[in-house]
């Protein structure tokens, strides 16, 4: 099978990280795989991409050319046009690239993830009118998108959606909120949870921690992960981290960019706790600090699928988390059995499930193994592969 994988950049993010897991496990059950960006970006996850795999970069066209194909096309009419005037985003601009490939190379499959990556390959194939299976991937709350100033007209992303031959969602909560958002049926949108390599991950948590509030401990360390944007409730975090402070010594690390960093800063700066709080950036190996610190803190406002909660588990380390909009983390933590769940806006209820639970003694169960092999990267990979190579098609027509 004959596999093209999509992806906007190279940024340090979950779809990004899964994508390239999938594409390395494609190819190790025989596929051939191309993997397909509009730019390097950052460059992140290149390091682990099989040699195997063929990596080719796009480019784009400007926003004009675009929309003046799009129109010629039909894709869009007058009132699209001017709808969309300024509101492309930069990957959509690689779709007539995108296009050429296809016609060019002429993969069995396609697969990519997010809105706009996925709009711009259902448009793609319009174009260059192949015969490609399309698969797309949401791995958000779709209803989120609509926030961005570079999102589609819901009825636009409707229409396109449902021409996906299947569409993947990487919790139950997203895909409801696809359906619902885009009125979509709900049988059309299977879950698939992100693979992962639970054994990788106790492998490399047992490197040394490298930072010296965990190799020379002497209060609890927090530990929280992620892009520093309103997503992710780090300004919640901090403001309950102070109040959680007030009743025991404790610090914290938080690893991650985003454009909220200085911001951030500046807040631990104004609430007094600069000097508890550890900003890291972005971390190469984060198992080993995950491991060794005493509980993973998640505040996002919404979620698809963290990640991170399920690598805490995986490392032992207890964690507690909001029960935050798309529900991601309380399917993740079967309804609070393998860690507590609070409201998510409330600093006050995170405060005291922080407290909480430094209180308890730290322990791994049977339930919590077993509830990780629901994410075990082979089987992941088995159902990926399946609904890569199925060969009847569910979507409708133009």
């Amino acid at each position: 099978m004959r596999v093209c994988i999509f992806l906007d950049q190279f940024r340090f993010g979950g779809a990004e990280r899964t994508l390239v897991r999938i594409a390395n496990g494609l190819v190790g059950r025989g596929c051939e795989v191309d993997f397909l960006t509009r730019s390097l970006g950052h460059g992140a996850y290149l390091d682990t991409l099989d040699e195997r795999i063929i990596l080719r970069t796009l480019g784009k066209v400007s926003e004009l050319q675009l929309l003046a194909i799009l129109f010629r096309s039909r894709i869009i009419g007058i009132e699209g046009f001017i709808q969309l005037s300024r509101k492309l985003s930069m990957v959509t601009r690689a779709t007539p690239k995108l296009a050429a490939y296809l016609k060019e190379r002429k993969p069995d499959v396609l697969l990519t993830s997010l809105p706009n990556n996925n709009i711009t390959a259902l448009w793609a194939r319009y174009l260059a009118d192949e015969s490609t299976r399309i698969v797309i991937r949401e791995a958000n709350l779709v209803s989120r998108h609509f926030h961005s100033p570079s999102s589609l007209p819901p009825r636009l992303m409707s229409e396109w959606y449902k021409r996906a031959d299947a569409i993947i969602s990487v919790t139950d909560g997203v895909g409801d909120d696809l359906s619902a958002t885009l009125s979509i049926p709900r049988d059309r949108i299977q879950t698939i949870f992100n693979p992962i390599d639970l054994g990788d991950i106790v492998e490399q948590a047992a490197f040394p921690p490298e930072h010296p509030w965990l190799l020379h401990k002497t209060d609890p360390v927090l530990i929280s992960i992620g892009r520093m944007t309103e997503q992710k409730g780090f300004s919640n975090l901090l403001s309950a981290f102070t109040q959680a402070s007030r009743k025991r010594s404790m610090r914290m690390l938080i690893i991650g960019h985003g454009k909220l960093r200085s911001d951030l800063e500046k807040e631990a700066d104004r609430l007094g706790i600069r000097k508890q709080v550890d900003f890291l950036g972005h971390v190469a190996n984060p198992y080993p600090l995950i491991a060794n610190s005493d509980l993973l803190v998640l505040s996002s406002l919404w979620e698809g699928l963290p990640n991170v909660l399920i690598e805490a588990l995986a490392c032992a380390t207890p964690v507690v988390a909001t029960d935050c909009e798309g529900r991601g983390a309380r399917e993740i933590l079967l309804d609070g059995k393998l860690g507590q769940l609070v409201p998510p806006s409330e600093p006050g209820a995170l405060a005291a499930a922080i407290v909480n639970a430094l209180g308890k003694d730290r322990q791994s169960s049977n339930e919590t193994f077993l509830a990780l092999t629901r994410f075990e990267q082979d089987q992941i990979l088995d159902k990926y592969f399946e609904a890569l190579s199925a060969h009847t098609s569910n979507a409708e027509l133009p």
